[in-house]
């Protein structure tokens, strides 16, 4: 891992995947293509989600493969989970599965569209559909609000303790009261998808970012909902976020990762 050019404001460093059998590669190819494996990491298991329809399940401790559920007749877009549930999303459907014996507990109704964002905080399920996201209880599995945004298919989702947040087909990201649901704000400035968000707490404020299609991302201050910074270092379209210890991870169709901080 070699550092690159800094930017103004934010730091990164590029880490290129290699060909091998070993587990940690294929999760670093799954940051890498989004669109063909999709990783979900827990405390002693990893799930991916696939275009082959399935969920693999894989134990992180010894890296061998657990189980394989068959899980949709399309694609896997999108997993969550809390400490007993596991939720995958495809078209027109979210599904609910036990996280320790892998059955299905309940198949939602049908959605509109295709279900490519997940997110579980708190009691709530956040799902996102065609010009919607669904909050969904998780003790009846049942909706009790719709937020309706413009800007077609949502791609991503955050939830904060103060705003819920997603990215949209027409490039936009729309920002919500998560007390009060009410909308706040449209962030505009991506030119393509708005394939990923993070979010990143630090001691003096806290910041969204935000992956696009068109090979950038960008930097928002959540208290002042505006556009902090832009970091253009992918040769391609970035497709995925994550956080860890302080640090952003992005992924991109460019077969790199790079850690910004």
């Amino acid at each position: 891992m070699m550092p690159s050019v800094s930017s103004a404001h934010i730091s990164t460093y590029t880490a290129v995947t290699r060909r091998s059998n070993h587990i940690t590669t294929c999760i670093i190819a799954a940051i890498v293509s989004l669109n063909f494996v999709l990783p979900l990491l827990t405390s002693d298991k990893l799930f991916s989600g696939s275009s082959d329809n399935a969920i693999k399940v894989w134990s992180v401790k010894s890296f061998e493969l657990l189980a394989t559920i068959k899980a949709h007749d399309d694609p896997v877009c999108t997993l969550a989970c809390n400490d007993s549930l596991l939720f995958s999303g495809s078209l027109r459907s979210i599904k609910v599965w036990d996280i320790q014996n892998y059955k299905m507990v309940r198949k939602l109704p049908s959605q509109n569209h295709w279900v490519r964002a997940l997110v579980v905080v708190g009691k709530f399920l956040y799902s996102g559909s065609y010009q919607a996201v669904k909050i969904w209880k998780l003790d009846t599995l049942e909706v009790v609000h719709v937020l309706k945004c413009g800007g077609g298919s949502v791609y991503s989702l955050a939830v904060t303790d103060k705003h819920i947040i997603c990215g949209v087909y027409e490039n936009l990201i729309n920002v919500w009261d998560v007390q009060t649901l009410q909308e706040m704000e449209t962030l505009t400035g991506h030119v393509g998808i708005v394939y990923a968000l993070a979010v990143l707490k630090t001691s003096g404020q806290t910041r969204l970012f935000s992956a696009s299609y068109d090979k950038t991302i960008r930097v928002w201050n959540l208290e002042l909902l505006t556009c902090a910074q832009t970091m253009a270092r992918h040769e391609g379209s970035v497709t995925c976020l994550t956080v860890s210890r302080g640090r952003i991870f992005s992924g991109a169709v460019d077969s790199s990762i790079k850690v910004w901080q």
